[in-house]
């Protein structure tokens, strides 16, 4: 059975970085993956809304990579208007006094990146006292807890709606490509979703990094670091 290569973005591609626009794809990794492309069928699927995915990619990637952003919500559209305007200024207005915040407001999720913050364990415990409604600004206690999940990263929380995660990218790609076996390389918690979905469909799911362990890992190998990836990769293409 030929394979797909699907790769999450930031900590498998590319090293993460304190701002979602500083995490640029270097050449050198978009000539491993081009090659790549000439072989096999190739995606990026990324929590990334895929405006964002294709400034960080820029030019020179090739076409026939399949880029997914937004969890897997985007897959080849992109989403413009967003249903949560409401949410999402709220939300900035609840952390206007905090310093050394990155807002990322995408059409479907909102991201606060909080690598550079001075008190992080303030930070979290604000965070979920104001998803948890516990801030008199809000319409009501449950005005986020009903519609929207919180999915933890390094460095950053997102909310993201409930029905929405990386199995529905897997779900697109299998669809698409129903002869190929899926294979998933993702480094961090918003990864499980497509890690057991592939694994469902009798894929490979690779962890990059020792990030997760125990219960929190779903993947089935682990790759040690992006270095490794890419060396995968070259395996691939030799």
């Amino acid at each position: 059975m030929r394979p797909i290569f699907i790769f999450d973005y930031d900590g498998t591609l590319v090293e993460i970085a304190n701002t979602p626009e500083a995490g640029i794809m270097p050449d050198i990794a978009k000539s491993k993956l081009n090659a790549l492309v000439e072989r096999h069928p190739v995606s990026i699927l990324t929590g990334r809304s895929l405006p964002n995915l294709k400034y960080a990619v820029g030019e020179g990637l090739s076409p026939e990579i399949i880029l997914i952003g937004t969890h897997g919500a985007e897959p080849l559209e992109e989403i413009h208007e967003s249903p949560y305007e409401q949410e999402w200024r709220l939300w900035s207005e609840l952390f206007s006094q905090e310093a050394d915040l990155v807002y990322e407001p995408k059409a479907l999720t909102f991201a606060i990146h909080f690598k550079a913050h001075s008190n992080p364990t303030d930070m979290i415990a604000k965070f979920y006292s104001a998803y948890r409604g516990e801030y008199t600004q809000l319409p009501s206690q449950d005005f986020f807890t009903t519609k929207f999940r919180v999915q933890e990263g390094i460095g950053v929380f997102e909310l993201i709606p409930q029905h929405i995660n990386k199995g529905m990218g897997i779900d697109y790609l299998h669809a698409k490509f129903p002869e190929h076996q899926l294979i998933f390389f993702g480094d961090d918690l918003t990864d499980n979703y497509a890690h057991a979905r592939v694994n469902e469909l009798g894929g490979r799911s690779y962890q990059v990094g020792y990030r997760l362990s125990g219960e929190n890992r779903v993947a089935q190998e682990i790759i040690p670091s992006i270095a490794d990836v890419y060396a995968y990769i070259e395996k691939q293409i030799a």
